[in-house]
């Protein structure tokens, strides 16, 4: 195995590579939505990038990113309810 700091942004970016199409399908299937989608797979992908430490306890690199796209999109979806809500609260107030 290599030690090389940057090989697991390396692997990140391959990883990116093989994996966009196949989660932009996926998303897009579940939103209709192109830009949220992106949004979606750029937001899994900085997480990543964060911690790219992840990527080494994954056996199943595409299972894994199907998995966190979907909990973003769902984590999208509740701060958009939220943030509807909080607005709906407010109203109510006048």
């Amino acid at each position: 195995m290599n030690n090389d700091r940057s090989s697991p942004f390396l692997n990140l970016e391959k990883i990116y590579q093989e994996n966009f199409h196949y989660l932009s399908s996926y998303l897009i299937n579940l939103t209709s939505n192109k830009q949220l989608t992106e949004d979606i797979i750029q937001e899994t992908f900085l997480k990543l990038l964060k911690s790219p430490e992840k990527i080494k306890q994954v056996s199943y690199i595409r299972s894994w990113l199907v998995v966190n796209v979907r909990n973003t999109l769902i984590d999208h979806y509740r701060k958009k309810v939220l943030a509807s809500y909080g607005m709906m609260k407010n109203c109510k107030d006048f």
